[in-house]
């Protein structure tokens, strides 16, 4: 799921009239720290530099990058007690989105606490007389520090990369071309829709910013420095590799880490939320990140009236990956083509889902949404939440590829002589599965665990065919035995789907709903239980004749 930037509370907060004193002292630090400051402390006017907002920000609150979270909150604790901080210079790293700067702001609001304040400046801030200010955010640093009961202060540079770009008398065109992009790009001030942007930097100045960084990262005494970057590998090597710590923010693992970090921006911004709510959308929001994650929070919000509901959520992420929903504009028969199309989808995956549900590493993607309404592009879309699969196993490519072919078996079996291009893609994506099953996980039942390209073997290419072809062959059986199977409720339900035609709330439903739906129509009648343990069975016989070992099937 492509989840888009979020620009939630994270706002600068407004420059200070001046810089503020720390309070006082909170715990005791180590006596008889003498700062060396970069230049000549001298008497300083209102500061250009915003503090960071860190309202509601605390490291131990913070979901997600327990390691970088772990190794900052060492650093508290090692301030707090009135040691050396194990480090004098920390470089942040990890794609936009990822937390570096959440991070940051948790840290700075815990630094506080101990008396330790923490200066702020973006990287793009650099760009025109450079040297200037950078000498001048050290010089409030240390004013600070000074005042400080560890004579202590923190200076962070966000997209610190901006400011130490890669030298371009030593650098290749490609990197040059690289660092004029990401330069150009950090230049956009946070977004604020400039539709074209031209850097002012001069190469000399440039030159002249990255020398009194690097100058400064040497003699800042006993500042810390914390720079944050998602492009580093437009960031002048030299500079990047005098920071003495490295740290890496990565995109959340998997649900429980998405769900940490989502109920930490609950708490944080005192949302509202419907039980269960949470766990759902941690479960459907593959990929995302932080920055994504209070996007969908805060959209969530807004389609639930002020309350994130588990419809408002699901909304959210529809509207995120598709689209805002269209009215209906197609004739009657190309629309129940199009959901009798994604039904097929549904039942396979519904049916793969239930045979499995005491088989975690044969469960596929489970069914988060369907939306029967126009969206974006699409005529219609069948939208997957992930699963807690830890193996991609044979069970499960035959459960995907088998979901992926069922789209055009049920176009085949509805559609009355009508057939779409819809299926094109599903059935691209089935033949990499297949492929990949086969020829680089060792599934092919005559191959075995060969891989053909590397082998070089006519005779193994020859193998990996046929195997391809038998998987292809038993997946598109199991769609259509199944399609066939629920074809009953498919009609009846895409005549329901019809009569809503101009009610667009009706279009969409839960898979957890249609799930629903499909368990009273199976257990409705005993032909129909019969009927279904018949189906599973011979779903599971026609799995074991091409498996290429003895593993227990579907159980």
């Amino acid at each position: 799921m492509k989840i888009g930037p979020l620009q939630i509370s994270l706002a600068k907060a407004p420059a200070p009239a001046a810089i503020q004193s720390p309070s006082g002292p909170v715990d005791s630090f180590a006596p008889g720290r003498n700062p060396q400051g970069p230049e000549r402390l001298k008497p300083l006017p209102l500061s250009p530099f915003p503090r960071l907002d860190t309202q509601g920000f605390t490291l131990e609150s913070l979901g997600g990058n327990s390691p970088a979270r772990a190794e900052l909150q060492k650093l508290v604790g090692t301030l707090r007690d009135g040691g050396r901080p194990p480090y004098s210079s920390y470089l942040i790293k990890g794609n936009t989105g990822a937390g570096k700067t959440t991070l940051v702001r948790a840290l700075a609001a815990d630094l506080e606490k101990v008396g330790v304040h923490t200066f702020h400046a973006d990287g793009a801030d650099f760009s025109e007389d450079g040297p200037q200010k950078l000498r001048r955010l050290f010089q409030e640093a240390q004013q600070a520090a000074l005042k400080s009961p560890g004579q202590t202060a923190v200076v962070h540079i966000d997209e610190i990369e901006a400011a130490a770009r890669i030298r371009s008398k030593t650098a290749s065109l490609g990197m040059r071309v690289s660092a004029a992009v990401s330069g150009a790009l950090s230049g956009l001030a946070g977004m604020m829709g400039l539709k074209e942007v031209v850097p002012k930097e001069d190469p000399a100045e440039a030159h002249q910013t990255l020398a009194t960084l690097t100058s400064l990262m040497e003699k800042n005494g006993n500042l810390i420095l914390i720079g944050t970057s998602s492009r580093v590998d437009t960031m002048d090597f030299d500079a990047s590799k005098r920071f003495q710590r490295e740290l890496q923010v990565d995109t959340p693992s998997g649900p429980q880490e998405r769900l940490s970090i989502l109920k930490s921006i609950v708490q944080r911004e005192k949302l509202e939320v419907e039980p269960g709510v949470l766990e759902d959308m941690s479960k459907a929001t593959i990929g995302a990140n932080p920055l994504g994650l209070e996007k969908g929070l805060r959209q969530a919000k807004v389609l639930g009236n002020g309350k994130i509901t588990g419809d408002s959520a699901r909304e959210a992420r529809l509207q995120e990956s598709f689209g805002v929903a269209r009215p209906v504009t197609n004739p009657d028969w190309m629309w129940r083509l199009t959901i009798c199309h994604e039904m097929g989808h549904v039942v396979v995956r519904h049916l793969f889902e239930d045979m499995a549900k005491d088989h975690p590493d044969q469960q596929p993607k489970g069914i988060d949404a369907v939306s029967f309404a126009p969206r974006g592009p699409a005529n219609a879309a069948v939208f997957l939440k992930s699963t807690s699969n830890p193996a991609s196993t044979f069970e499960w490519y035959m459960a995907e590829v088998s979901s992926n072919l069922a789209g055009r078996t049920s176009e085949a079996l509805f559609g009355k002589g009508h057939t779409s291009a819809g299926p094109g893609s599903d059935i691209t994506h089935a033949s990499n599965l297949v492929k990949e099953a086969v020829r680089e996980k060792g599934m092919g039942q005559t191959l075995g665990p060969v891989n053909p390209q590397n082998s070089g073997s006519r005779l193994d290419e020859e193998k990996a065919s046929k195997d391809q072809e038998r998987f292809i062959a038993v997946a598109d059986q199991i769609a259509t035995s199944t399609v066939e199977f629920y074809r009953d409720f498919t009609e009846s339900f895409a005549g329901e789907m019809l009569s809503h035609r101009k009610d667009l709330d009706k279009l969409t439903l839960s898979g957890q709903d249609l799930q629903d739906r499909l368990r009273n129509w199976e257990k409705a009648t005993p032909e129909r239980i019969a009927g279904l343990a018949a189906l599973k069975d011979q779903i599971r016989q026609s799995i074991q004749s091409i498996k290429p070992t003895t593993s227990p099937g579907l159980k």
